[in-house]
């Protein structure tokens, strides 16, 4: 029916009723909605059908004719069970009879003599306007709701590229203390410095389990693993063993550049022989 009503350019009660009860998921009678308009919330009308008389209300002295839907100013007067139809005032385009020239006049407050029936019509975009305003602290809840689970996706999902990064990072320190270790021949596996690297390494690994860590740079890995309180692991010890790191990593893709470099002179030679 939804489809439907969006066709009509106007309801008449039931139609109106049966709209607002669908839209809003809200108990609704024509009682309540001649409440509803007024209280301003929309606006009524009457099918005065094809010829009625009437006087104006400006001075009571002028008859007037009209036909068609006219809007009832005041609400109010259609609440009462025996309501006086000559009692309704209503508002809209008229033809005044009492000047000669019988001019219409548009906008026009007046009162009708008499309505054999009173058949109230509505907008149809007046009761959708009238539904978003029923609707309107719901409808705001949602994009509430909405728009907390999008900031939680962007979070989330800026927190896990941190988390992902800093995998890598911490990965690419505990290659160079490999390096380094394996470069060092001088190292004595029972001294001191062996214990520092280890603890340095330790420290990393322990750094990488940690699912809550924060995205750590190599003065942030230095500061955490230095905090655990172990001997040894001060962050003096810590930043020579990161600096003879990163200097065996450098010398060992140095190393790398030239074995490559001279195998690809070797196979220059021999494709030149």
């Amino acid at each position: 029916m939804d489809k439907i009503y969006k066709l009509l350019p106007w309801l008449n009660s039931s139609q109106a009723v049966d709209w607002l009860c669908r839209l809003t998921g809200t108990q609704m009678t024509e009682e309540l909605l001649i409440c509803l308009c007024g209280a301003g919330h929309a606006r009524i009308y009457i099918d005065v059908g094809g010829a009625c008389l009437g006087v104006d209300d400006e001075d009571w002295s002028s008859e007037v004719v009209a036909s068609g839907k006219q809007m009832v100013v005041d609400p109010s007067a259609l609440a009462k069970p025996d309501a006086d139809s000559s009692h309704i005032l209503l508002r809209g385009e008229v033809l005044n009879l009492s000047d000669g020239k019988k001019d219409h006049r548009k906008d026009v407050d007046w009162f009708p003599n008499r309505l054999n029936s009173i058949f109230l019509c509505f907008k149809q975009a007046d009761i959708l306007a009238l539904a978003d305003k029923v609707n309107a602290d719901e409808t705001a809840q949602k994009a509430d709701l909405i728009a907390q689970v999008e900031r939680y996706r962007k979070d989330r999902e800026l927190t896990l590229n941190e988390l992902h990064e800093a995998q890598e990072e911490i990965a690419g320190l505990q290659d160079k203390l490999d390096l380094a270790l394996t470069n060092s021949p001088d190292i004595d596996l029972n001294s001191t410095s062996k214990k520092s690297h280890l603890l340095a390494i330790g420290g990393l690994l322990r750094l990488i389990k940690d699912t809550a860590r924060p995205r750590y740079n190599q003065a942030g890995a230095v500061s955490a693993i230095s905090a655990m309180g172990w001997a040894g692991a001060s962050n003096s010890n810590l930043n020579h063993i990161f600096a003879e790191a990163n200097s065996a990593a450098k010398d060992a893709d140095s190393e790398l550049e030239a074995k490559v470099e001279a195998l690809g002179m070797a196979v220059k030679n021999l494709a030149d022989a």
